[in-house]
Parts: structure tokens; sequence; C-alpha cells
């Protein structure tokens, strides 16, 4: 991070991020660490001023902000600030969605996750899925969740997660057949970790 902060060559934007995310680092070390630089502070400041001067006003500055602030509803707002910036900032509407999430507050995390859909439509990225699904499963509209459980899993049909999480909502629908498919290859895709070994006898 530090060589790119230091680059001029690079795009105002990527040294910018570098700055923001050296603040970042800075901030939350430990002053007492081995080996720390006892100018962190400066160090913090000279970053920050940084990443305002060269992305101060977009929607990336934002979005780090919102992600090295541990006041939820400052995050909300920085999150809001860099969409009011970039309605289509994909990486802050993850984020909204997922504190969202955290919230119980199920119809934002799906409008959220809708606009990460029709964002990446044409990549074969899941999450937009994935976390629709979720959000649907949560408000009771289980076979909309299922159709978009399904979709996310054609898109990475190797990620544990989405199988767990289609799992539940199968179990919600009484589907236990089903559950147990999903609670296997859970089990199969990491039969190292006994968390994820119980999950077919919870189905039974």
């Amino acid at each position: 991070l530090e060589a790119i902060a230091a680059q001029t060559a690079y795009q105002d934007e990527i040294a910018g991020q570098a700055h923001a995310m050296l603040a970042n680092i800075d901030y939350e070390g430990d002053p007492c660490a081995l080996g720390r630089n006892s100018n962190y502070h400066q160090l913090w400041k000279n970053h920050c001023e940084q990443a305002e001067q060269l992305i101060g006003n977009t929607a990336t500055y934002c979005f780090l902000r919102a992600r090295a602030t541990s006041d939820v509803q400052e995050a909300l707002t920085l999150l809001d600030q860099a969409l009011e910036m970039d309605r289509q900032h994909y990486d802050s509407l993850r984020e909204r969605a997922l504190i969202y999430q955290a919230q119980q507050d199920y119809f934002d995390m799906a409008v959220d996750a809708a606009c990460m859909i029709t964002i990446q439509s044409q990549s074969r990225n899941p999450q937009g899925y994935h976390l629709n699904a979720i959000a649907l499963r949560e408000m009771g509209r289980l076979d909309d969740a299922l159709r978009n459980h399904n979709k996310a899993i054609d898109l990475n049909p190797d990620d544990l997660e989405l199988y767990d999480e289609r799992r539940e909502t199968y179990l919600r629908m009484g589907r236990y057949d089903l559950a147990l498919q999903d609670a296997q290859k859970c089990a199969s895709l990491r039969p190292n970790e006994p968390a994820h070994l119980y999950k077919p006898f919870s189905v039974y």
C-alpha cells in the first residue's frame, strides 16, 4: 500500500484508496506494538489528508470511511452519501445490504440486493442473488427466495455458504429431502470442519 500511495504514475483514485486504507491501518493498530512507528499518529493524519485530497469527493472515499467506522449509523450515513454520488456503486450497496441484514431490515436489504443484481447482470457474481434470497426468505417469500438461491448456486457451484443458506430455506419450506442434500453438500465441501458435519443430523 505504501508503494502504491507513493507512485505518482498511478491514477489518483487508486492512490487515494491506498492512503485511505493505510489511514485505517494506522488508526486501528496498537501504538505499543513491537516495531510500531512512534509517529503513527502523524502518519495517520498524513494518509487521511492525502486520501481526502485525492478522492474526497467520490463514492469510494465515503465507502472506505464507512468500512473504517464502528458506528453503524455513521456507516449508513456515509454509504447513503456514496450512493447519492454514484447510484451504481456496488461495494456500497453490498455493505449497506449487510448492515440491513444485521438490523433485520429485510425489505431495504432486498432492495439493495436487487440493485446489485441489475448492476452486475452481465457478470457471474452471485452475491446479489445470495443476499436477495436471504432477505426474501426472512420476509416469508420462500418460493422467490428459492429461485434466487438457485441462480446464485448456478453462478458459483462451489460456494458452501450458498448451499447452507438454501438448506435453511428448504427447512422452512418443509422440504427436508432437499435440505438434507444441501447439508450433505456442505459437509462434502468442508469435510474437515465439524461445524458442517452435524448439519445432516439436524435435518434428520
